[in-house]
């Protein structure tokens, strides 16, 4: 077994051990792949195994000055828990799907909203996975478009990230997961197709080679990290998206592998 694997297998064991203790959290999104959108969407959580999702809600806030703040889309998700691995997926449709789900995964669909925008578009935006939502789509929560929310219609933020559009014009975009104690991309040089965590949680945005189902593969020209480091799909244990399934992660370089190795392997002692 080369050094890679094995990190690969004690960081999955790292993973169990971590994800345990964690909250929900958002885990992937596919946003709008270039071709038809249709079918092609979905957002996936992670969190412990068969975790009730009562009085969760995604929320979906948009981030151009013409909307800025505006609640976009909200999902309900009161009605579902996540599955005996940890995760739930949403999709658009029931259609197949290549690599089908783990089938452990809760899967959930729900039919598109016909927009504009539509629905998870390539435009500045906020994922917020809330607790206690009160408020409504259209509602908006920066009333002086200042790019500081004025309202908070939940009871707790679990999870953010936010995302601004490549347009040239960053002064009109806005993202809202910093001020809440979260994570925004900067303006990545291009308009991400998808957004992941990898294994250990680490953000990253990339283009997608759309294959309508699937698998949705990186685009090794248009993919970097929330620190907007640039990454190829080689860089990982899977080339592509794994919607309804366990993460990719990121493979050290041989160099550092058995120092990565070493690292895991302290951080598992420590938290037994």
């Amino acid at each position: 077994m080369n050094k890679p694997t094995i990190v690969v297998a004690l960081c999955a064991i790292l993973f169990v051990t971590q994800s345990s203790r964690a909250s929900i959290m958002i885990n992937e999104v596919l946003l709008e792949p270039s071709g038809p959108n249709v079918g092609q969407q979905f957002f996936e959580l992670r969190g412990m195994p068969n975790q009730s999702l009562s009085d969760i809600s995604l929320v979906v806030l948009i981030g151009e000055a013409n909307g800025l703040g505006i609640v976009d889309q909200v999902f309900d998700l009161s009605a579902f828990n996540l599955g005996s691995n940890g995760l739930f997926l949403w999709r658009d449709t029931a259609a197949v799907l290549s690599p089908a789900p783990d089938p452990d995964t809760t899967v959930g669909t729900t039919t598109l909203p016909l927009g504009p925008p539509a629905f998870l578009a390539n435009l500045s935006q906020t994922f917020l996975l809330v607790s206690g939502f009160s408020a409504s789509p259209n509602d908006d929560l920066d009333n002086n478009d200042d790019g500081t929310l004025d309202s908070m219609p939940w009871d707790s933020v679990v999870d953010a990230i936010g995302l601004r559009e490549n347009d040239g014009t960053p002064a009109n975009e806005f993202a809202f997961g910093d001020q809440l104690g979260f994570e925004d991309f900067p303006v990545t040089g291009f308009d991400p197709d998808a957004i992941f965590r990898d294994c250990d949680g680490t953000w990253y945005a990339s283009d997608i080679n759309n294959n309508p189902g699937g698998p949705f593969e990186f685009d090794d020209n248009e993919f970097v990290d929330i620190n907007l480091n640039s990454h190829t799909g080689s860089d990982f244990t899977d080339k592509s998206m794994t919607p309804g399934s366990a993460n990719v992660c990121l493979i050290p370089e041989p160099a550092t592998a058995a120092l990565f190795m070493m690292g895991c392997v302290a951080m598992i002692r420590r938290r037994r």
